[in-house]
């Protein structure tokens, strides 16, 4: 009877020796879902980003024409009354051209008075010279009038002992006036050079 025992206690717990080692670890069940779930995240606004500024669109700068040195034909006021002197005494391009400075320290003229003007002189003392002005007004034209016979007397004077050839154009030279246009040329074709001028005034 123990012997019986025995041998059934030991297979008893062969069994559950061998119903221990097959079997794996539990499953696990899943955690049951709640109706409760988790918050959901906060919806956050995207960084406002500022846009890069465009650089301003780029301007064209005016060509700006420098003044011509002196001596240079371009330094009178005015281009027409320049055009005009130009087509009636080409050779003008060949004489040293003065500034607005130039003419009132020169002759006596305020530049004020000028509407433009063209003044120019030969090199040296040839007695070579062109001054033409357009008055603004009356008053002004006679101002400049009164200004250009008294430096083209004193421009024979200062070449009366030194330059005889020069001083015999100047005092041929004239001061002539139509209208608003003064013209004083001296030089071997004066004449016909001021009436080229004159014409059409």
């Amino acid at each position: 009877m123990k012997k019986w025992s025995l041998i059934l206690a030991l297979a008893l717990a062969a069994a559950l020796l061998t119903a221990c080692g097959n079997g794996g670890p539990a499953a696990t069940e899943a955690p049951a879902v709640t109706g409760e779930s988790a918050p959901a995240p906060e919806n956050t606004a995207a960084p406002e980003v500022t846009p890069t500024p465009e650089p301003p669109a780029e301007t064209e700068t005016p060509e700006i024409t420098p003044a011509p040195e002196a001596g240079q034909p371009g330094e009178t006021s005015g281009s027409s009354l320049e055009e005009k002197v130009t087509a009636a005494v080409p050779a003008v391009a060949d004489l040293a051209w003065f500034s607005a400075e130039e003419l009132e320290d020169m002759s006596g003229i305020s530049p004020e008075d000028c509407e433009a003007f063209l003044f120019a002189q030969g090199n040296g003392m040839d007695g070579r010279e062109i001054l033409v002005i357009r008055a603004k007004d009356r008053d002004a034209a006679d101002r400049a009038e009164a200004q250009m016979k008294e430096y083209l007397e004193q421009r024979r004077e200062e070449h009366r002992d030194y330059a005889p050839d020069a001083y015999k154009l100047l005092s041929e030279a004239k001061v002539q006036r139509r209208g608003l246009l003064l013209v004083m040329v001296s030089g071997e074709n004066a004449a016909a050079e001021s009436a080229a001028l004159l014409a059409g005034e």
